[in-house]
């Protein structure tokens, strides 16, 4: 469980950050009388992108961080008791 939620942290962060070039390209194309993509658009776009890479880091690290989760049960293996004398 805890690894599904690591990729869906990850993949919310990859969009997060790639949401304000593909902003950018949207303001520069829209030169033409198609469509309008203005600066206050990028800057809500900037702010959307911010809040799910922000999110995206939150689940993630959470995920990476859980306390149920399986691969901290080979920590204590890897560790050898050291003997008093």
């Amino acid at each position: 469980m805890a690894s599904i939620l690591a990729n869906i942290g990850m993949l919310l962060q990859l969009v997060g950050l790639a949401s304000l070039p593909c902003a950018i390209v949207l303001n520069l194309a829209a030169g033409g009388d198609s469509f309008e993509f203005g600066v206050s658009n990028v800057l809500v776009v900037m702010v959307g992108g911010l809040a799910i890479f922000y999110l995206g880091g939150i689940i993630r690290g959470y995920a990476e961080n859980s306390p149920g989760d399986d691969d901290d049960d080979e920590e204590p293996a890897k560790r050898k008791k050291k003997k008093k004398k």
